[in-house]
């Protein structure tokens, strides 16, 4: 009995498992992926770009990334590095036992960091020191950061900068923003040439000796200057001013100097005598040596015939410039005054001097000897002389050793200072006087000096002239 019960279930089992059999299994609606993720852009506006990626859903079992710039990976949350300004096409593909799910995201990444770069201008090329401009060209900068590799700096968009030395410098731009920095480095060539000496100048015409004159100098490119200014004088001032003593044609040098070398220019300048004043000069000629003795005597003769007159004229003379008697070295030998030489016409030996003194003082002078202007009284320490004409007149070496006593012809001085004054007369346009006086220094009177006069009409022409103050 017990095995036919045993024997009824066992059936009743295996006609209930063949029966199931032919049911469908159970939906897997439940388990299905779904793909997304999110991602963190870790350094925003910077390259290189590090983000950081994590996948929404947790029932994956496997992952696959695809980033779009040649890099994969199958972690669950990489973090990935991109070195370019782009946006990427991140594609996420998940799996597992039930399937797969992908999605693709697009991701954009900047370069918001500054952008170094400037330009330069070199406003004198060759010359120190050399101003150079410079401007910033770069973008996205709120700051700016110059390094002009001589120890010196700047922080402002466009400066400029003056470089003394000539060399190659490395000139270095730094710029900055909220996102990082950034740099340009470019040479910047300094050259030096030689200098260009140059000048310009300003004499103070006041009428009076000594006469002043203002240098200007406008050489180029040097950085050393020596000034000769032709009377003995130097300076090393950039811009001098020169105290002329004397008349002349003095020539001035300037030399402009460089660390390559020096250039130098030469110029005349001509200082003129007082305007409407006599203008005494004692020439050596270029044979013989110049002797104290007739300079002294020379100078004591024209004051003492500057008093005379003025005493003659009730208180009006003539005027002298401040050095009384300028010397100057003949462009001839001793014997040349005396002797005819072809430039003047006529053949009397007595205006020889006369006329080779006025040659010589054409030659020595130039334009700037004015008859009108000035009254010359020359003696030469030659032969000749003893004669005037109107703004000038000529005295030899027998005047100057009657000055000194020492002229047999006449021992008294006084004979030869007013000789001097009656050849000066004729220089201020004085004739001699028609009535033949003995005593009018005009007419012979001058050998009896001090104790001769100017007549009424020699103080009439005196009176009316220029020359007399």
């Amino acid at each position: 009995m017990k095995k036919l019960i045993l024997f009824n279930l066992l059936i009743y089992v295996l006609i209930n498992t063949c029966c199931k059999k032919d049911e469908k299994p159970p939906s897997k609606t439940g388990q299905k992926l779904s793909a997304d993720f999110t991602f963190t852009i870790k350094n925003p506006g910077i390259l290189p770009s590090i983000i950081s990626f994590l996948p929404v859903v947790t029932n994956a079992t496997k992952y696959e990334w695809d980033f779009d710039n040649g890099i994969t990976s199958t972690l669950p949350a990489p973090e990935i590095t991109f070195n370019e300004a782009k946006t990427y096409k991140v594609k996420l593909t998940l799996t597992n036992d039930y399937g797969t799910a992908s999605l693709t995201k697009q991701i954009t990444t900047e370069d918001k960091k500054p952008v170094a770069d400037f330009t330069f201008t070199i406003k004198s090329t060759g010359i120190l020191p050399t101003t150079v401009d410079f401007t910033s060209t770069s973008k996205d900068a709120t700051s700016y950061s110059w390094d002009f590799d001589d120890g010196n700096n700047a922080n402002i968009a466009n400066p400029q900068h003056v470089f003394s030395v000539a060399k190659t410098y490395h000139v270095k731009l730094t710029v900055a923003n909220a996102y990082g920095t950034n740099n340009s480095i470019k040479d910047i060539v300094i050259s030096q040439n030689l200098p260009k000496a140059d000048f310009t100048f300003d004499i103070i015409d006041d009428g009076k000796l000594p006469r002043k004159v203002n240098f200007a100098n406008t050489s180029i490119g040097a950085t050393s200057y020596k000034w000769y200014f032709g009377d003995g004088k130097t300076s090393i001032i950039v811009s001098p001013q020169n105290t002329y003593e004397t008349n002349a044609t003095y020539k001035v040098t300037l030399e402009a100097q460089n660390a390559i070398g020096k250039s130098s220019i030469t110029k005349d300048i001509v200082i003129s005598p007082i305007l409407n004043s006599v203008v005494v000069y004692l020439v050596t000629p270029n044979n013989r040596a110049f002797n104290q003795a007739y300079y002294n005597v020379l100078k004591a003769t024209v004051l003492d015939l500057q008093s005379w007159y003025k005493q003659q004229m009730g208180g009006k003379t003539f005027t002298l410039n401040p050095l009384v008697v300028d010397t100057i070295k003949g462009l001839h030998n001793y014997d040349w005054y005396n002797s005819y030489n072809g430039t003047f016409s006529g053949t009397d030996p007595r205006f020889y001097g006369y006329q080779n003194t006025f040659y010589e003082m054409q030659q020595r002078l130039g334009s700037q000897l004015n008859t009108t202007k000035y009254t010359y009284l020359v003696y030469v320490a030659a032969p000749g002389g003893g004669a005037g004409t109107k703004g000038f007149c000529a005295m030899g070496d027998q005047d100057l050793k009657g000055l000194l006593g020492q002229n047999p012809e006449w021992l008294d001085p006084k004979r030869w200072i007013g000789g001097g004054g009656h050849e000066l007369g004729h220089a201020f346009g004085l004739p001699h006087p028609a009535n033949e006086n003995f005593n009018a220094l005009m007419w012979s009177g001058y050998s009896a000096y001090p104790n001769c006069i100017l007549q009424k009409e020699d103080k009439d022409i005196l009176n009316a002239s220029p020359f007399f103050k």
